[in-house]
Parts: C-alpha cells; sequence; structure tokens
C-alpha cells in the first residue's frame, strides 16, 4: 500500500468515519510490518468507529501492556471503555494518561464531561477552565464550558447520580438524528453543528452542544427528552421573524462560496467580493436559520434594505481579535506578536466582519496597512497577516481548511477589496 493511500485511510479513522472492509484489511496489514504502536492504535479507532467496542478493547489492553509510556494508548483505551459503559474504568484510563502528560487536554475534557455526569459540576468546570487557561482555541473545551453554562448547572445542587442514567453526547447524537430523519428531516452532525433542513424549509444549523446541555439539565429519558429537542428545532427551522423590522433588527450576513448556491436553494443572498456570495441568516444562539428570498416580499423588504442591516446588525456586535500562532495544524493563542491576526468572535460571522470599514481600520492598527493575507479556511474565524510577512503566509499556506471553511487563499487590497489569489 502506498503512503498516500494509508495516509487518506488513517484521516478517514482520525475524522470518525467507518472503513470499508478493504480498507481496515489494508490498515491492519500496514499495522502488522510496522513497528510501535501507532497503526496498531489507528485500527482500534477504526473498530470503534465501526462499533465494535469490544474487539477494539482488548486490542488496545494489549497495546498498553506492550507501550505502557505510549499516551495515546491510554487515551484510546478509556475511549474503548467509554464506549462500553465503563466509566470508573476510562476514569483509572485517564488518570495513567495524566500521569504521563500532566496537564494533557484531550484527558481532561474527557474528566470533565464524566465529572459533569456525575453531578461533580465545580470540579468539571475546574478541568475545562484549566484546558481553555492554555488554549483558548478548544473548540471541544469550549463546547463543555457552554453544556455546564446553558444546563445553568451552578443554580441548584443536582440530583443524585443515580437519579437518571445519562447518555454520553455519542449516543444523543445518535438518537437525535434517527428521531429528525424518522420524520423526514435531512439531518447530518458535522463536529458541534447539526444541519438540518425539513420539509419546505431553507436549510438551518444548530448547536449540538446546548442541544446535549439541555438534556443533561432536565430528567427526561433520552428518547422522550430527544422528542422534545426535535420538536424545539424543527420548530425554529420553519420560522423567521413575521414582523419586518424584527426581521431587519435581527438579520446578520454571513460569507459562503459559489457551491454553497446548491446547498441553499431559495435562501436571499446577493454576489459578494472574490467570488463569494454573501447570504442572510437570523440571529439565533441555537439555530442558524437562511432567510428565504420569498420571505422579503412578503414583508415590503428590498434586498438592499436587508443587506443594509445585516452590515449594521454585524458592526453592533463587535469584532474580537486575538494574536494566533499556528501550532502542528491547530490554533494557539501568541503572547507577542506572531505576525498573524484572527478575528475570533467564531460565532459564524468572522469572515463577512472583514468586509466592515470599522474591521478593516482596527486591523490596520495590529498590522501596517492593506495588502493583507487572508484565510477563511475555517468558517468560525478569520486569520490575516501582511502580504509581505513571508513566515506568516507560510504558515496559511499549510494550515488546510476544514470542511466546511471556504478555500482560498485571498488578500485585501490596498483599497481595501477582498480578492481571490490565483
Amino acid at each position: 500500500m502506498s503512503d498516500a493511500e494509508l495516509e487518506r485511510i488513517r484521516r478517514k479513522v482520525e475524522t470518525g468515519e467507518v472503513l470499508t472492509g478493504p480498507e481496515l484489511d489494508r490498515l491492519r496489514a500496514a499495522a502488522q510490518v510496522q513497528p510501535g504502536p501507532t497503526l496498531r492504535l489507528t485500527v482500534a479507532h477504526a473498530l470503534i468507529n465501526a462499533g465494535e467496542e469490544r474487539t477494539a478493547l482488548s486490542m488496545l489492553e494489549r497495546i498498553v501492556r506492550d507501550f505502557p509510556r505510549d499516551l495515546q494508548a491510554w487515551l484510546g483505551l478509556a475511549r474503548a471503555q467509554l464506549g462500553l459503559d465503563r466509566k470508573a474504568e476510562a476514569e483509572r484510563s485517564l488518570e495513567a494518561a495524566l500521569a504521563l502528560s500532566p496537564g494533557d487536554p484531550e484527558a481532561l475534557k474527557v474528566m470533565a464531561m464524566l465529572a459533569m455526569q456525575r453531578g461533580e459540576f465545580a470540579r468539571a468546570r475546574q478541568l475545562v477552565e484549566d484546558v481553555l487557561r492554555r488554549d483558548p482555541f478548544d473548540d471541544e473545551a469550549k463546547l463543555v464550558r457552554a453544556e455546564l453554562e446553558a444546563a445553568d448547572l451552578n443554580v441548584a445542587p443536582p440530583p443524585p447520580p443515580a437519579a437518571k442514567s445519562v447518555a454520553l453526547r455519542p449516543q444523543f447524537v445518535r438518537e437525535l438524528l434517527r428521531v429528525l430523519r424518522g420524520r423526514g428531516v435531512g439531518a447530518v452532525a458535522k463536529g458541534d453543528t447539526l444541519f438540518i433542513q425539513p420539509k419546505g424549509a431553507e436549510p438551518a444549523r444548530a448547536h449540538l452542544g446546548s442541544l446535549y446541555a439541555a438534556y443533561l439539565a432536565g430528567d427526561r429519558p433520552l428518547e422522550e427528552a430527544v422528542r422534545a429537542l426535535a420538536d424545539n428545532v424543527i420548530a425554529a427551522a420553519l420560522g423567521v421573524p413575521a414582523d419586518p423590522s424584527a426581521l431587519l433588527r435581527s438579520v446578520l450576513p454571513v460569507l459562503r462560496p459559489a457551491s454553497f448556491l446548491q446547498v441553499a436553494p431559495g435562501a436571499a443572498h446577493r454576489e459578494g467580493p472574490a467570488g463569494l456570495f454573501i447570504f442572510y441568516v437570523v440571529d439565533d444562539p441555537e439555530l442558524v436559520r437562511y432567510v428565504p428570498q420569498g420571505s422579503l416580499a412578503a414583508r415590503a423588504i428590498d434586498a438592499a434594505a436587508l443587506d443594509e442591516a445585516a452590515f449594521r446588525n454585524l458592526a453592533a456586535k463587535g469584532a474580537p481579535m486575538q494574536r494566533v500562532r499556528i501550532d502542528r495544524g491547530g490554533l494557539k493563542p501568541a503572547d507577542r506578536s506572531s505576525g498573524l491576526l484572527a478575528l475570533a468572535a467564531q460565532d459564524g460571522h468572522d469572515p463577512a466582519r472583514l468586509l466592515l470599514p470599522s474591521v478593516r481600520e482596527h486591523i490596520a492598527r495590529e498590522l501596517g496597512p492593506p495588502p493583507w493575507r487572508v484565510d477563511l479556511g475555517r468558517r468560525e474565524v478569520a486569520l490575516v497577516c501582511r502580504h509581505q510577512d513571508a513566515d506568516a503566509c507560510a504558515a496559511l499556506d499549510a494550515f488546510s481548511p476544514e470542511p466546511d471553511g471556504i478555500a482560498g487563499p485571498f488578500r485585501v487590497q490596498e483599497d481595501g477589496a477582498l480578492v481571490a489569489v490565483t
């Protein structure tokens, strides 16, 4: 098997995809001839992705015996144990991982989730804040913190742990998708985002972390809670504010590639810069609802008024910025200037903020006047550096876009225009 084919299979496993039979066979064959635990661990994770936790558990127990000081082996073992609902064993594996690597963020995040499920909310918050102090861009840690905050878990004493059998997040997501699809709703989960499209409605996005937190905060069994949450999500996706002034107060712009025209047919949009398009969504902390083109005439709103209101609302939200660096393919905060600046509200509107003159003025104060190099490969953040900064531009070139990001690169020119770099 070629190195490229092996890397392709490894990436499928890392993203949680289920391998085909021939792919798993090829991966197993490669693991038999490569020394060390790396490919053996990949095989185990492939088995877990396919729902074969028991087979993976036996394999991981052997890997831990062979490589007792390998951090990833202990983390993999904990994953398999959690998949079999062996939480006490998983916690011991995580403690072994932390003994090898104190402060390891992956172990701390899982420990936080386990603490939250046991009702140890103060400890869960302490663990997740420890991760975020080290890395404010850790999306999974932010998700756990959001779940704690959304459920308002510090207000009242929690029920005894035995009062409710709590489903882990993967089980919750699988049940939610099953219920939605059973009602004829298109539903896909990617990371922390739930993409849905009820029949006759525009596509919408919901925040899985908030939905899971709502489940944790209630006392309903999983199936009953998921049915109620599905009702709420579908109802929210079907409507935009009926009052024209309410719609204009709540609308915000998002920047999307041309391919998104096929994803959201019928949604209000206009051509934007650099071959991109501007779509309009209703501001909502739980759900991203695209404004249907047909809803504008019924409300006597013209396209120019919608666009003006959207960017006015976006400017009023502010534009948090942070100096960052790229480390091992991820974003990390920078203690000093790295030449790389992030628009980091992380609310889905950061790419569109580049079209605001006030934001470009702020960037100019940090980086100097344009031209600037721009990366929009992460939907939740926009990265900017000086076009003449060779090191920062090289770092952006090596920063692979995510599936829901906008492939580039782009440049902001001296006149403030955003253009594609060819």
